[in-house]
């Protein structure tokens, strides 16, 4: 009895009530009249979570009965009870785990889909009904997969749109059996939901890993391969686990032997194996065959069961499933580009350095040797996020070489580009290589023909500065000095509106009378010199740069601050 509830994992019953304590008196056997006491209570006794026993008329054999109804009664409350609270997801590896009982993570056995770990249905499965019954609603995981299914592109784009927010009403194994849908979504004819797909890529990535990385999971080797699924084979892979979780439970029972159910066509199967004309057993014999067989199902069940990491499993499906799509999205239109970029810089956070050199890295720097230019534009800002988690070295063995060579492309949108992410690498070398590897480079471009490729160095001038040395900041001076007075207006707006930051990067004796009236000057400039936007910029940094210069220079300062009050 205890084994076949355990099978069916069913949940710790709330009470006994007085029909289910019937149910179990016609259940057991008589029982035995040797074992009794002739103590009499004929006090109503509480059954479990407050149920009563029956009224105090009742015989010695009834009250019997009742005393036995009410023990199993407990015993399997007491069991679901402990399988409820304690769960298989709180078990830590001991004995079949391979660890020896040391690690933390949390034992997980692949469940089936809707369903967590103690058999209860997941709150995205469950059926919206209104106690009158006239309101009725289908599960939210029934409703999107007719949505993410439907050929109306505004349902398949509101489902993609909501996906991440119900991940966890579904549970892992239920949002790895979206997976194939995504797939193809990735290359759907509308490009508003490719570029959908493209930005929630990421964050699924990182629900899979903070989700699974707690765990350890439990799975059957033979069924390794169908760990992704389309939800029209659900209901076939759910037998499939269901009878695994069936072995997996009598394999936790203190004997090893208890709940096990041979199957009787297995049986028949393994004694025809044993010859052509199998000797009929009985007795003893007929015991000792199926105790047999019952101990090789048992090692077969155990020796199929392999442990693996919840991170490394995340980790496998994200490098296995999730970075060919971005790698092919990256190939897409610009919008949907740009979604893949920011989901593989997501996804190369979650991963460890050396899958990130591996898998991420060889994606972006296959990107920035294309022929095509749009191929290099995109790889550009990802090299730029990319360096803070690939570090220094990378960045100056690889990194800086292909801005280097980007920097000398044919194209000035490659250039223009290029030249926008030197800060972020040029933090992450230090001053010294940057100094030695990108600043002769960033010098070279701010004298570029093109007025677009020259306001882009004039955008990262403040991000360069600041990480190079003190003393080679004051070679930036005279280049700032030409981007005020460049013949291009966009060129000398965005000089102006850095100026106060760059000032505020050097030390007081490096800003000489001459450079500090570039920044006083700028709320007289007339409007064909520079928009007139940039007098708000003198105003926000002007702190800044009476901090920097000191207040025994305030005198340079005042006029300045009087107009601007």
């Amino acid at each position: 009895f205890l084994s076949q509830k355990r099978n069916q994992k069913i949940q710790t019953p709330v009470a006994y009530t007085m029909s289910t304590a019937e149910t179990l008196i016609d259940t057991q056997p008589e029982p035995n009249t040797s074992n009794k006491t002739d103590t009499k209570d004929t006090s109503e006794k509480p059954l479990i979570n407050g149920s009563t026993s029956y009224a105090s008329t009742t015989n010695d054999n009834d009250n019997e009965t009742l005393s036995s109804a009410s023990a199993i009664a407990s015993a399997v409350s007491n069991d679901n009870t402990v399988t409820k609270n304690n769960d298989i997801s709180t078990l830590t590896q001991s004995g079949d785990g391979g660890d020896d009982g040391d690690t933390q993570h949390k034992l997980r056995r692949v469940a089936k889909i809707g369903y967590d770990q103690s058999g209860s249905l997941m709150p995205g499965f469950e059926d919206v009904n209104d106690e009158q019954l006239a309101f009725s609603s289908e599960s939210d995981f029934a409703i999107f997969i007719k949505q993410i299914s439907s050929e109306i592109p505004l349902q398949r784009l509101v489902a993609v749109k909501r996906m991440i927010r119900s991940c966890h009403l579904w549970g892992e194994e239920a949002v790895l059996s979206v997976l194939p849908r995504v797939k193809q979504l990735s290359c759907d004819k509308e490009m508003v939901i490719r570029q959908a797909i493209a930005e929630v890529l990421g964050p699924f990535a990182k629900y899979l890993v903070e989700t699974m990385s707690p765990h350890t999971y439990l799975y059957d080797a033979d069924a390794a391969a169908q760990t992704l699924h389309d939800h029209d084979d659900i209901q076939v892979f759910d037998m499939n686990l269901h009878n695994l979780q069936n072995n997996n439970n009598s394999d936790d029972d203190d004997d090893g032997d208890d709940g096990i159910d041979v199957d009787k066509e297995q049986q028949q199967s393994n004694n025809n194996n044993s010859g052509d004309k199998p000797d009929v057993p009985t007795g003893d014999d007929t015991t000792a065959a199926s105790t047999s067989t019952t101990s090789q199902n048992q090692k077969q069940n155990k020796q199929r069961m392999q442990h693996q990491s919840g991170a490394e499993r995340a980790h496998q499906v994200i490098i296995d499933e999730l970075l060919p799509l971005v790698k092919e999205m990256l190939k897409d239109a610009m919008e949907v580009r740009q979604g893949a970029g920011s989901s593989l810089i997501i996804i190369a956070e979650l991963l460890n350095k050396e899958q990130v050199y591996e898998h991420i890295l060889k994606i972006v720097l296959h990107m920035a040797h294309d022929d095509s230019d749009d191929q290099k534009i995109t790889a550009l800002p990802l090299l730029g996020d990319l360096a803070p988690i690939v570090g220094s070295a990378v960045c100056k063995n690889y990194l800086s070489a292909d801005l280097h060579a980007l920097s000398q492309d044919n194209s000035f949108r490659v250039r223009k580009a290029t030249v926008q992410y030197f800060g972020p690498i040029c933090e992450q070398l230090g001053s010294v290589d940057a100094e030695e590897c990108l600043l002769p480079i960033f010098l070279s471009l701010c004298s570029d023909s093109i007025w677009s490729v020259r306001k882009g160095c004039v955008e990262s001038f403040v991000d360069v500065s600041s990480s190079i040395s003190s003393e080679s900041r004051v070679q930036l001076i005279p280049i700032m000095e030409k981007f005020l007075n460049d013949s291009s207006r966009w060129v000398r707006n965005t000089a102006y509106e850095v100026l106060g930051p760059f000032i505020s990067s050097l030390s007081a004796d490096q800003i000489s009378a001459d450079f500090l009236k570039y920044f006083t000057s700028i709320p007289h400039l007339s409007s064909a010199e520079a928009d007139a936007d940039c007098t708000n910029h003198c105003a926000f940094n002007f702190p800044a740069v009476a901090l920097t210069v000191g207040p025994q220079r305030w005198n340079e300062l005042n006029d300045t601050y009087n107009i601007l009050c």
